[in-house]
């Protein structure tokens, strides 16, 4: 299984960042469903094969893909999937990754 963790982005917003650290490829509909609700995603892929987070990252993008979004590397095996290009754009500016 995998951790999952949510927050709200503000008090007035109802986009919640949702952390996962995935252990396995399957985990990716999990985190597509998570994108499909709006919410903006930070994989750490620290847990997961090499060859694993590659199959995961290429699924989720190709969902991101028909959805309108986008992603972004913030740290070594951590990405920021947004649904919007609006919404990563705002996190972007705001998000501090410290290893």
């Amino acid at each position: 299984m995998f951790n999952k963790f949510k927050s709200k982005v503000s008090p007035k917003s109802k986009v919640q960042l949702v952390k996962f650290s995935p252990i396995e490829f399957r985990e990716a509909k999990t985190i597509v469903a998570e994108l499909t609700d709006n919410n903006v995603i930070l994989v750490d892929l620290s847990n997961i094969s090499r060859t694993e987070s590659i199959r995961l990252i290429d699924f989720v993008s190709g969902a991101l893909s028909v959805l309108g979004g986008k992603y972004k590397k913030v740290a070594p095996k951590t990405y920021l999937l947004s649904p919007s290009v609006e919404l990563l754009d705002s996190f972007d500016n705001e998000l501090i990754i410290e290893d």
